[in-house]
């Protein structure tokens, strides 16, 4: 895994002593900078407010590569999202198809999120017809 030390250009940015994994600054850079979301504070979860449509979470183990596309609905229901601050995950656990979960519990939460799956595999097309269904392009 590859390091890279983050610059401290404004206040909402991790100070120059911290390390931080290259995807995820990334994806502050991507995503949380133009959406003016803040790095600040303490983690807290989305909540059913924010403007979003989509929770998309990349999983990666070896040559095995997906994505879970989890719509707003289902993270209402599955009581991930906040409401009005109250509730909600601060972070889950993912089990992509090439875990095996022991427990029971870990079993019932993969059975659901596979519905989420997109599977990205190497040297071969992604199943496009999933992906628009996933998200929402049809």
């Amino acid at each position: 895994m590859v390091n890279k030390e983050i610059s401290t250009g404004d206040q909402n940015s991790w100070t120059a002593s911290d390390k931080i994994h290259t995807d995820l600054l990334a994806a502050k850079v991507s995503v949380y900078n133009p959406c003016n979301f803040k790095c600040t504070g303490p983690i807290q979860p989305y909540d059913v407010s924010d403007p979003i449509d989509f929770l998309v979470i990349s999983a990666r183990k070896d040559s095995s590569l997906g994505q879970f596309v989890f719509p707003k609905s289902i993270l209402i229901k599955h009581k991930i999202l906040s409401n009005k601050g109250e509730g909600g995950k601060r972070a889950i656990r993912i089990y992509p198809p090439w875990d095996t979960p022991t427990s029971l519990q870990a079993q019932k939460t993969q059975t659901w999120q596979l519905k989420y799956f997109l599977n990205i595999p190497v040297n071969e097309p992604i199943d496009i017809s999933r992906a628009n269904v996933l998200y929402d392009l049809e």
